[in-house]
């Protein structure tokens, strides 16, 4: 009993600290000097994420109190709603456009808490407009509003002592944190196999006119899996690839995304903004035949160096790797993910293996004549150093 009771208390850490991802649409435009541009925008599919965590975190903050959540004061007309810190955090979550949300991100996996308190709104407080203008209501109108809150108050809690809710809740924990797990080991693995890489993170999605916003780009998810399809044979075939992970995502605005990481033999390639741009580049004119875009994660100016060449002997970068890069793969489906797609998290096999037979060399033993990729199509022979 005491173990189960821990792996909640550590979901409780999560629901603190686990980020929300963020859903840009891309509108081709121009900048100031009228060069062909892609112009970010926010969507509502960015509110509604960040709508869903704080959903979550309302309704476990209420279970995990203790007492009255909402009581009645006096104020100039009669009796009112009061609500404590946990029943102000609730009357917004129950505010949230649940029916939008689920439309807006369809075939989406929520957190059990979201899907938990939207059952007890349309339970037991239907009425939108009464939810949105509780702080004017007094006397009778109030004290029925207390009543239907309490309602809501004592489901959750309820709902929280049981084994059903728990169980949900520690599955999508472990969920989570496998997902987590299993990146991590895909970036220690490719240190493993090759001791310098040079880590690239792209983010691929589809051309979306002004005239069709904020509506999503017309591609099926047929046509995306055989664009990616595509995309993982060109990472293969003119990369010197040693691994990727990619994150798929889904809205009806933003269309499909997908967020790679890709890592390449560092004694083979280097110049990531370059790769970087070169790949994107092939994504949007070759692969998709002018429909794709991307955003090349490594053009950033990033506080820590997190991205580029890094060393297996280097474990602050392979640290910052890891917790400031590679975490947006994993981290943000703890709230909600896109599950229509087959797995929502594409890892690759390992494509350079570690040395077999023998004593193993170092890498500064082993040498060899190889092309060096300074962007994708160009490459000169040089002497290399391999791993």
């Amino acid at each position: 009993m005491k173990r189960k009771e821990a792996s909640f208390e550590s979901y409780g850490s999560k629901i603190l600290d686990n980020p929300t991802s963020a859903r840009y649409a891309y509108i081709a435009g121009r900048d100031a000097h009228g060069a062909s541009a892609q112009q970010p925008v926010v969507t509502q599919e960015e509110d509604y994420a960040v709508s869903v965590k704080e959903a979550v975190r309302a309704a476990y903050a209420v279970v995990r109190s203790d007492g009255s959540v909402f009581s009645l004061e006096p104020k100039r007309g009669g009796l009112s709603i009061k609500p404590n810190m946990q029943g102000e955090a609730l009357l917004r979550a129950l505010q949230i456009p649940f029916e939008d949300i689920e439309a807006t991100l369809p075939r989406h996996y929520f957190n059990p808490f979201f899907t938990l308190l939207r059952q007890c709104r349309d339970a037991h407080v239907p009425d939108a407009v009464l939810l949105a203008h509780w702080k004017v209501l007094r006397e009778a109108d109030a004290r029925s509003l207390l009543d239907l809150l309490n309602e809501v108050v004592r489901e959750l809690r309820e709902r929280w002592m049981g084994k059903e809710l728990k169980k949900s809740l520690d599955s999508a924990r472990r969920r989570s944190d496998k997902r987590w797990q299993s990146v991590k080991q895909a970036i220690h693995e490719s240190f493993q196999d090759c001791s310098k890489l040079l880590a690239i993170r792209l983010d691929l999605h589809f051309h979306m006119s002004t005239e069709l916003y904020p509506l999503a780009p017309a591609v099926s998810e047929e046509q995306m899996s055989a664009y990616l399809v595509k995309f993982e044979r060109y990472l293969r075939d003119r990369l010197p690839l040693v691994r990727y992970v990619c994150s798929i995502e889904y809205g009806t605005q933003t269309g499909f995304h997908l967020h790679f990481l890709i890592l390449l033999n560092g004694h083979l390639a280097r110049d990531g903004i370059g790769v970087a741009k070169a790949t994107g580049e092939h994504w949007k004119n070759v692969i998709t035949q002018g429909q794709g875009r991307y955003f090349n994660c490594n053009a950033n100016d990033y506080k820590t160096p997190v991205l580029g060449m890094i060393h297996a002997n280097d474990p602050q970068r392979i640290d910052a790797l890891i917790n400031k890069a590679a975490w947006y793969l994993a981290k943000t489906d703890f709230w909600m993910r896109y599950e229509a797609a087959g797995k929502g998290l594409v890892k690759s096999i390992r494509y350079r293996k570690p040395h077999r037979g023998g004593a193993k060399r170092k890498a500064d033993q082993i040498v060899h004549t190889a092309p060096v990729f300074d962007r994708v199509g160009a490459a000169t022979a040089r002497d290399s150093v391999g791993a």
